[in-house]
């Protein structure tokens, strides 16, 4: 179990107290590093995950093995649903940590990028309701992993999708095939190679995300809603439901799990394309200073 802070009120004095994940509880703070951030609300029994790493929530391995540990304890505890967020808004995460691209070590490639897929795998395999509320930009691994919720709102003046090809890069196919599955092969298509970023407005239209907020607070209030909706939808019948329209794409990524994890190795870790992200990191040091 990981520990937690929990604060409480007790005869209007404000009592913080270092606890265990209990099975049921007001609000936890994540471990250590403060990565991501969970609260689960006793009432509603559910939890919201806020991705805390700034400045951009960068998705580095270990934001993405305490994604996952906390997503797998969050099972254990039968919350009826995730509410995914950012604790910063105008960012809900820049995607992929470019600092752990600018390496030509195969071993630490293949680690990093078994667990990205293993992540995203685990939220959009988990049997638990999930929705993404997405209050800033949603570039690349960040549009990558809103498309694996089971529903997305986003507030107004933000962009997402998959802008890899943009950067030099190229996004993994079965990301690809997920944003197909929501706007269809030709926008997907268009998309993709264009490394093309939607308004929210243009999200929308396509069906990339599913409504559109005004602002965190409204997102955080719909997502309820619609957790609340699955209310009298038996929970089983529900979980094999979604299990069932998802099996398709599933058992695709893991079959071909070598071949990408093999690309992925192959070009990343190419001279050209260590090339452009050493560019790319010198573009963010200017930026600093």
């Amino acid at each position: 179990m990981f520990k937690g802070i929990c604060r409480e009120t007790h005869n209007g004095n404000m009592v913080t107290k270092i606890l265990k994940i209990p099975k049921f509880f007001t609000c936890i703070r994540n471990f250590s590093s403060e990565n991501v951030l969970v609260e689960v609300n006793n009432k509603t029994n559910t939890a919201i995950l806020r991705l805390s790493r700034p400045p951009v929530n960068g998705l580095n391995l270990e934001v993405l093995n305490e994604f996952e540990s906390l997503l797998s304890q969050l099972e254990q505890q039968k919350v009826n649903g995730v509410i995914i967020t950012s604790n910063k808004e105008g960012i809900l995460t820049g995607g992929i940590d470019i600092a752990e691209l600018q390496t030509i070590d195969q071993r630490r490639l293949k680690k990093y990028w078994t667990t990205f897929r293993d992540t995203f795998l685990k939220l959009y395999n988990t049997p638990l309701l999930t929705v993404a509320v997405i209050n800033g930009h949603s570039p690349a691994g960040g549009c990558l992993f809103s498309t694996a919720c089971d529903y997305r709102v986003m507030t107004r003046n933000y962009n997402i999708g998959g802008n890899e090809t943009q950067l030099g890069l190229v996004a993994p196919i079965w990301f690809m095939d997920r944003v197909a599955d929501l706007i269809g092969h030709r926008q997907a298509e268009l998309a993709f190679t264009q490394g093309k970023l939607f308004s929210t407005d243009e999200a929308h239209k396509l069906g990339l995300i599913d409504e559109i907020v005004e602002n965190t607070a409204e997102g955080l209030s719909k997502a309820q809603i619609i957790i609340n909706s699955f209310a009298n939808v038996p929970k089983k019948a529900r979980e094999i439901s979604k299990r069932f329209t998802r099996q398709q794409f599933l058992d695709k990524m893991i079959r071909d799990t070598d071949d990408d994890i093999r690309h992925f190795v192959n070009h990343i870790g190419s001279n050209e394309t260590q090339k452009i992200i050493e560019q790319y990191m010198q573009k963010l040091k200017s930026k600093r200073f």
